[in-house]
């Protein structure tokens, strides 16, 4: 492996030189559609599915440069490749499967020994996932172009199909599982097709090269969004998958829009199909073991993930989250952590936050509330703190739904500082190492606060002259 890693630091970890990158998946979530707008870049070669068993060859002539295991390693073959396109491309990737990561463990042995950024596509309705393979497997039309004719109906075997769900819910558990470690961008496919040009600026951003708007692609879609059109038997599905945990899948419509996409507050609805997923398990540790809160209350907590943690990992006794919205989540109606469903800039807030406590904290929420409103929001959350603050807000030109207020990163600490807190260099060090590699935007931002303590002179002369 020395060889290879040192090739990769010759070759892709210069800053001088180009990026490698992977596209890890399963099949029928848009692997070959995200490959023909990645390859519409000037600056992007992405070589599709390098392992794929179907044809059993090694030709750096063909565009797939397929891998044969016949007398050639993983380590060689990437390496082969990686030399072939990266002195012509500033990035390189290729798109890896689940079960070819599971047939070839080399291949994540080599992701990870050269530290290469993942970009993790999923496709959160995996109902139309399923039922997309099967018609392929029935029609044999895996992928139309403008001049192939698409979508016709069909009749879904039911039994299958829910045999197929299981194991596609299984795969995407421990596909979780396999990226929680690596460098990783998670985009979904239905971000492809709502928001395409945003989430092909931040696949850009994630390879650091020039933003390019507009790519594209010929390919169309095999299948309707409308399930009801394009499948026969649909009242049979429908019927069966009722009685089941995948009922979820047949209410998602791909072409609803996503609620705060200008900004402000989110939805229930938009932060399960954007951040379902993007819960930071060492974050949560960290702030257990390290800040140990006695009580907290996070700003924007979304669907509850990080409070909940830490609620059920540590003897905290009190935990508050606010958002404006109702949200159900994961938050409890008789303990905590608990939901005020409040807006700091309008409402009169509730008396149980007539007070302070010991851990503030607000995770990526800043970048989405209008500029003008800053001094309250980061008056509320001093204010509120009587000893620690974890914070972290968008830099500028980070890009997400929503965000409308993007600062560069002196300008938050300074909001703090300004204030009075005190900025803690080695925790912020520390609390960025500790986060899940796939948390990529966390690992740069987010920042420590600590308020001074008063001395107790300073009370007594406080009290003497108030």
């Amino acid at each position: 492996m020395k060889k290879s890693i040192n090739y990769f630091k010759k070759t892709f970890q210069n800053k001088n030189h180009n990026q490698a990158f992977v596209v890890i998946s399963t099949q029928r979530s848009g692997t070959t559609f995200l490959a023909q707008l990645l390859n519409s870049h000037p600056n992007i070669h992405m070589g599709k599915e390098l392992f794929k068993t179907d044809k059993n060859l090694l030709n750096v002539d063909n565009d797939n440069y397929r891998y044969s295991d016949k007398g050639t390693s993983v380590k060689k073959h990437l390496d082969s490749y990686y030399a072939k396109y990266g002195q012509t491309y500033q990035a390189v990737g290729f798109t890896v499967m689940y079960l070819q990561l599971q047939q070839n463990p080399d291949i994540l042995t080599y992701i990870k020994e050269n530290n290469i950024p993942c970009i993790y596509l999923e496709r959160r309705n995996q109902l139309k996932t399923v039922i997309s393979r099967l018609k392929a497997r029935e029609t044999g039309i895996y992928h139309t172009t403008d001049t192939v004719e698409a979508d016709q109906s069909s009749s879904i075997d039911t039994e299958l199909l829910l045999k197929e769900l299981k194991i596609l819910d299984e795969t995407i558990l421990q596909l979780g599982t396999i990226t929680e470690d690596l460098s990783t961008l998670t985009i979904t496919y239905e971000s492809l097709q709502l928001e395409q040009n945003k989430t092909l600026e931040s696949v850009q951003r994630f390879l650091s090269l020039p933003i390019v708007t507009h790519l594209n692609t010929t390919l169309q879609k095999t299948n309707s969004d409308d399930l009801a059109s394009s499948i026969t038997n649909y009242d049979e599905v429908k019927a069966l998958l009722q009685t089941t945990p995948f009922k979820r899948y047949l209410s998602m419509d791909q072409k609803r829009e996503l609620i705060g996409e200008k900004g402000g507050a989110w939805s229930e609805e938009t932060h399960m199909e954007l951040h379902a997923n993007n819960f930071n398990a060492g974050l949560a540790k960290f702030i257990i073991e390290k800040i140990q809160p006695k009580n907290s209350l996070e700003f924007g907590s979304g669907l509850g993930f990080l409070s909940r943690h830490i609620v059920d990992n540590s003897p905290i006794k009190e935990a508050y989250c606010i958002e404006p919205n109702e949200i159900k989540g994961l938050y409890s109606q008789e303990g905590f952590p608990k939901l005020l469903s409040v807006n700091i800039f309008d409402n009169t807030l509730p008396s149980c936050l007539d007070r302070t406590f010991d851990l503030v904290f607000s995770i990526e929420v800043a970048e989405h509330i209008e500029r003008e409103k800053h001094d309250t929001l980061f008056d509320f959350l001093v204010g509120h703190a009587n000893n620690w603050i974890v914070f972290s807000g968008a830099r500028v030109g980070q890009g997400g739904h929503g965000h409308i207020a993007e600062r560069p990163q002196e300008e938050w600490k300074e909001e703090f500082v300004m204030r009075g807190m005190v900025y803690q260099a080695q925790l912020t060090e520390d609390i960025r190492a500790a986060c899940d590699k796939k948390n990529i935007n966390h690992r740069q931002n987010l920042m420590i606060f600590k308020k001074p303590k008063v001395s107790l002179i300073k009370k007594i002369i406080t009290k003497l002259f108030s």
